[in-house]
């Protein structure tokens, strides 16, 4: 493995280590000023390191707030595509729903049972690096997770 490829993959490791922790502080410094992140879900691209640590602050906000109320969890996993390191990330929505699971609830202080349903929804995070710097990361749908060779490394 050259330099490079170390060197990409330790940049790989701490943007994981962000999402795992829900905390930019793993990789701010390695995000390159003019950073880019795109997403196949749907916004317009963001062309800053700025706007993309507000975005994606928020982002991690949220998450925690669902993760704190068991509704949420997170994970990022390392894998490779095309020889090339990169996230999967795994997220579990726990939704009310008419057929699933029971799940004990508190009511208007009354304790009920709800039927309730999981969401997992796996995505690709490709990242390119440029000169020991995470230059833009592309949240995908294609390629698939299933595309991707898996490591079952989650670097925490």
């Amino acid at each position: 493995m050259n330099k490079d490829n170390i060197e990409h993959i330790h940049l790989i490791r701490q943007y994981a280590k962000a999402w795992n922790n829900l905390s930019m502080e793993f990789v701010e410094p390695y995000l390159s000023e003019d950073f880019h992140f795109a997403s196949q879900i749907g916004f317009d691209e963001i062309k800053t390191k700025n706007e993309y640590l507000m975005y994606i602050n928020e982002k991690f906000n949220i998450i925690k707030i669902s993760n704190a109320e068991g509704d949420s969890f997170l994970n990022a996993e390392i894998g490779f595509y095309n020889n090339n390191p990169c996230l999967i990330l795994l997220q579990i929505h726990n939704q009310p729903k008419m057929t699933g699971s029971l799940k004990r609830v508190e009511i208007d202080g009354k304790k009920e049972w709800v039927q309730s349903t999981s969401k997992a929804i796996e995505t690709v995070m490709l990242v390119k690096c440029d000169k020991g710097k995470i230059v833009r990361s592309d949240l995908c749908v294609v390629p698939a997770s299933y595309d991707i060779q898996r490591t079952g490394e989650i670097p925490l």
